[in-house]
Parts: structure tokens; sequence; C-alpha cells
């Protein structure tokens, strides 16, 4: 039987009634695959027990499930999970015609593409997120803004109060130095590089990246029309001598870099090459995109400061995100910059989102404001660390001398080399017949053909996930 004394959490304080946080709980843990179709639940008075709840509530609570179409009840049987779930997935406009002329995928097609494992590039697993703080902030933000009519419309200009607190969070975790004027919040760090590359990039503007790099990214500054100048990214990342010789012949308007931790390879901007890229910029003065989206995940000693928390005289723009913090669909992020640059960017951010989600701003903040997201990242942090490891070491156990790999020191994913004998295309397609989906490392060939590695999640995966996922791919292996 699943745990459901540690899955579910009820908050006694709570306003919500008892037998709805339990029913929510339990959906939730349904949608997430948890709690898998045509499940039998405990009864009602086992569940009780196990939750010292009344068994009053429990049954209310599978009754709330049931309404919605989650469980079913069958008399003097028990209950159990839907077979079919009241999920609804949209069709893309280019697949109706295929549709109507070929008969609808079985229901065991659909439930096989649903239960395939995934390793991700590096997410957080968003089954940690602290739901029920989240629920009650949101709650929160939602009334007060009834009463104050900020439902009607926000500017983007009138977030004063929200950048001040993510300033204030922003200079007591990462040492920077800044006021609320000089935070615009975004709608995850995606959107800080859009508005930081079109507010300092004009067309040919020279913008020096990793050979290696975050492909969103450079997608966004070839949309500006500048030059994308790759240089190496080695074990203390990217080469700054390189980007010192490029500055000794040519005009450059900008470096872009992810220190924490490089993405893809995972490695960790050194602080004497932080130190020389910042006085490189001010020497040259071209600007320093540093986008930081996970800072925070750190294991075995403490982070270097950002950039962003030394002199650079306005020459460096600090991109963050909360997304890897609480869930990867709960985008919310915050860019910071000074003088003109913010001007430019609240300007462009009010042309293509004049009017930002006040309720997640508020709601979010909130959390921050009263240290709940520093809480939540503390706990997580321990699991991740122990999911890290656990990765890690069935790399070495099933792959030996097929793989190199350095275990990293943060962050939500590990780079891994292969053999060059083994095609990543190939294991892929392997892995993904025997039920696990990976990523097969073409997304990072940009840049370098002959790379044979790929950038593996384990934050997202649960111990048992691991074990299995790890086993499946071994398995492919062999295939080949």
């Amino acid at each position: 039987m699943l745990p459901f004394n540690t899955l579910v959490q009820i908050d006694a304080k709570s306003k919500r009634p008892i037998y709805l946080q339990l029913a929510d709980q339990l959906i939730l843990l349904i949608q997430q695959g948890i709690i898998p179709t045509g499940y039998k639940m405990p009864g009602s008075r086992r569940l009780a027990q196990l939750l010292h709840l009344n068994r009053l509530t429990i049954v209310a609570a599978y009754e709330e499930a049931a309404n919605q179409g989650w469980i079913e009840i069958k008399p003097s049987q028990g209950s159990f999970v839907s077979q079919a779930l009241p999920i609804i997935q949209a069709t893309s406009w280019d697949t109706v015609s295929t549709h109507e002329q070929q008969p609808n995928p079985s229901p065991k097609t659909n439930l096989a593409i649903q239960q395939k494992l995934i390793i991700n590039r590096g997410s957080p697993d968003e089954r940690l997120a602290p739901i029920d703080a989240l629920a009650r902030s949101y709650r929160s933000a939602l009334k007060s803004s009834v009463k104050s009519r900020d439902l009607i419309h926000v500017d983007v200009y009138q977030l004063h109060k929200n950048e001040s607190i993510i300033a204030a969070y922003l200079n007591r975790s990462r040492g920077l130095h800044i006021e609320g004027n000089e935070v615009i919040l975004t709608q995850g760090s995606q959107m800080g590089i859009y508005l930081s590359a079109q507010s300092i990039l004009r067309p040919k503007d020279t913008i020096i990246i990793g050979k290696t790099n975050y492909v969103g990214a450079d997608t966004i500054f070839e949309s500006c029309g500048a030059h994308l100048h790759p240089v190496d990214v080695d074990e203390k990342g990217i080469v700054v001598d390189q980007i010192e010789a490029y500055c000794q012949q040519h005009t450059l308007r900008c470096v872009y870099i992810t220190p924490h931790h490089h993405l893809p390879t995972t490695v960790t901007l050194s602080a004497s090459r932080r130190m020389k890229l910042l006085k490189l910029a001010v020497r040259y003065q071209f600007y320093i995109i540093e986008d930081d989206y996970d800072y925070d995940f750190h294991y075995s000693s403490s982070p270097i400061l950002p950039l962003a928390s030394g002199d650079h005289q306005g020459w460096v723009i600090y991109v963050g995100s909360m997304s890897k913090i609480i869930a990867p669909g709960l985008r919310f992020g915050y860019t910071v910059a000074r003088g003109s640059i913010m001007n430019r960017m609240k300007a462009l951010r009010r042309n293509i989102d004049r009017y930002p989600d006040l309720i997640s701003s508020k709601a979010i903040c909130s959390l921050i404001r009263d240290g709940d997201i520093e809480r939540h990242l503390r706990k997580s942090l321990k699991i991740y660390k122990k999911r890290r490891d656990h990765f890690c070491s069935l790399l070495e156990t099933y792959f030996g001398e097929k793989v190199q790999f350095v275990k990293p020191a943060g962050g939500l994913a590990v780079w891994v080399h292969f053999d060059p004998s083994i095609s990543l295309v190939e294991l892929a397609s392997k892995a993904f017949e025997r039920g696990l989906y990976f990523p097969d490392g073409r997304i990072y060939k940009r840049e370098n053909t002959s790379l044979n590695a790929t950038r593996l999640g384990f934050a997202s995966l649960r111990l048992d996930e691991i074990d299995e996922a790890l086993h499946i791919l071994s398995q492919s292996l062999a295939d080949l």
C-alpha cells in the first residue's frame, strides 16, 4: 500500500474544510501518477487510522473525488481510481483531419505514453512544490486585490512593492546592493533574457557565448540580428582569456553566461574568472547578461556570489527565476539592471505585456517575504542531494567506462559524455521503446558536431524512479 501518511499533509489551521484538503491532495496524486489508474484505495477506516482523521471525513473526501470523476465507488468492493480519468487534451488544428480519417488511439496506447518515465534536462520535481502555502498565499492575494480594485488593471510601472520585496530577497541571499527600482518582474527567466537582449543589442553587434550554451538564449540573440561568437568552456567555466583576446582586436557589445551552473555542462564559473570578467567589462565597456537560473541549488559548499554583487558600474544585467524553486509551470522571474537599460526594459515589457499577472506576483512575493520559499528550498535541497548521489552512483554501476561525468556540486542535472561508439540517437530510440524518454544530445551540437554528450536531470525523479530509469537505459544500451 502507498504511504498515504507521508503523501498527504493536512493543515488543521486552514480555513478550507479537511475533507476538501484531502480530496484535493488525492486528486493531485492521481494526476501526477503516484496513485495509478485502477488502484484500490484504502478503506475509510484504514485511511482514517493512517491520517488520524475521522472516518466520516474520509468518506466525504472519497465522495468529493468520485463526484469529480477521479474515483469510482463500487458497493461491497471498495473505492477505485477511475480507469478513464477526467483529463481533457487539446488537439492541434493541423491534426484534426488526420484524426477524422484514422481511428482514435486505444486507451492502452494513451496510457502507455502517459506512463513513460522521463529524464529531463534539469527541472525540479513539481510534486515537492509547497502547494498548501502557495494556495493560501494566492487566496490572500486574490482577496486583497478585490478590496484594492487591483483586478481591474495594474500597469507594469505599478509593482513597486513587489519589486522591493524581490530586491530585499536578492540582497539577502546573493549579496546584491539594489533598490526596488532596479528590478523588473518577468514571466520567468526567458522573458528576462529577451528584455535584456532587446534593450542592449543592435543588429550586427557581437555577443560572446559558450561553445556549448543555452539554445533558448542563442535564439533570442539571433532574433536581435546579433553576431554570436562562441568561446570555449572548460572545467572552470567560460574561458575569460579568450574573451580578453577578442576585446583586444574587436568591439564587443555583450557576454552571456550561466555561472551557476553552466548550461548545459553544469560547471561553475570560478571566482578568479568572475573577477577578471568584471574588470574586462568595465575596461572595454561591454554588458554581461548573467543568467543565474539555478543559483539556489548547491549541495557541498557555499555558492560563489554573482557578478552582479560586485562593483560592475552598471555593466551587469542579472536574470533569475523562482520557477526552478517552486515548479516549472509557475512562471515568475526577475531581472536587475540600472538606469537607462532598466527604463528600456520596462517600456518594452509594457509593449508586449502591459498588464502583468498581479495575483501571482503578490502571492509569490508574500511567500518570499514570509520566509516560506527559503524553508521550502532547504527541504528540497536535502531531497535533491540524495537523488544526485543515487543517480551518479547508478551511472557508475551500470555504465562504468562507457560514460564520463563529474558529479555536479549543484544544479539539477548531470552532464554525461558517452563513449564515441554509442549513438545517443539510437540509444534514445531504444529507451523510448522500453518506456523511457531522455534527451539525445542533438540540441547541444550547434557549435560542436562531434559532441557525444547529453544533460540528464535527476531532480524530478524519486529514488525508485531513478532505479527504473537507469535500469531501462542500461537494457537499451545492451540492445545496441
